[in-house]
């Protein structure tokens, strides 16, 4: 694997693979008490100017090299918020309605939350039995009111049972 090439990230395997089950309705999921751990990692600005997963090296010993790997792999939008919608949706960016990282480009706008966030992979996982966590960068304007400011009364979007999401990007 050339780890100097940005495409070439786990992250997208493991995100096609689980939209593929979740989404594909030819497939049956077994009953929730037998259903198989689905462990998801995504990690932002893998390409070589910061040096791609070798900052990672460990963690990619650990996950990828015991496991499955894409040696080719692409986003649809190589911005953030509507890169991260279309893996939460499974959507092209423009049917996620989510154009950029602002909050008027629908990056946590009422758009995304009316519609969006309620049709997520989480959503479809929990109604099929999963326990689901989720932990780290969710969108990038994620609990910022439009002046800015951090909201206080936050609401775990749908279809996660635990949720630890960091408030706004990851600066």
């Amino acid at each position: 694997m050339d780890l100097k090439n940005p495409s070439n990230n786990l992250i997208f395997l493991i995100v096609f693979q689980i939209l593929f089950v979740v989404y594909r309705p030819s497939l049956s999921l077994p009953a929730p008490n037998k259903s198989p751990n689905i462990v998801l990692f995504l990690t932002d600005d893998q390409d070589s100017e910061l040096g791609g997963l070798t900052p990672l090296s460990k963690s990619k010993s650990w996950i990828s090299d015991k496991g499955v790997k894409f040696d080719n792999s692409f986003v649809t939008v190589p911005v953030c918020c509507p890169s991260r919608s279309s893996i939460l949706t499974g959507l092209y960016q423009p049917h996620s309605k989510v154009v950029n990282n602002s909050l008027e480009g629908n990056c946590w706008g009422s758009e995304w939350r009316e519609n969006g966030e309620q049709k997520t992979f989480a959503t479809s996982l929990k109604a099929n039995g999963y326990e689901t966590f989720y932990a780290g960068k969710y969108l990038n304007t994620y609990c910022r009111s439009l002046d800015g400011k951090r909201k206080q009364d936050l609401a775990v979007p749908a279809g996660w049972d635990h949720w630890a999401g960091l408030c706004g990007n990851s600066k």
